[in-house]
């Protein structure tokens, strides 16, 4: 997939198919502020998958931070208050 159809996949695609609230899985004026920022690795990686299976990929999604609401989250480098 590319990484266009990877976002869409779990963003405006769940959205739609369990009939979330108008807004959600958007970016768009207006809408709620629940965001998740993802660093964009390259390289060669090995994913496993539910079953066992493995398959190489050449890019790789790494979580950075999340806001809720417009609450920023834990990430890496940003501690969770109260963890």
């Amino acid at each position: 997939m590319t990484l266009e159809q990877v976002i869409a996949r779990v963003t405006t695609h769940p959205a739609k198919t369990f009939g979330f609230a108008e807004g959600l899985g958007t970016l768009k004026e207006g809408a709620e502020a629940d965001v998740s920022v993802f660093s964009l690795q390259e390289g060669d990686f090995t994913f496993t998958d539910s079953m066992g299976h493995q398959r190489v990929g050449h890019q790789k999604l790494s979580p950075v931070a999340t806001i809720k609401s417009g609450r920023l989250y834990g990430a890496a480098t940003i501690p969770v208050p109260g963890s």
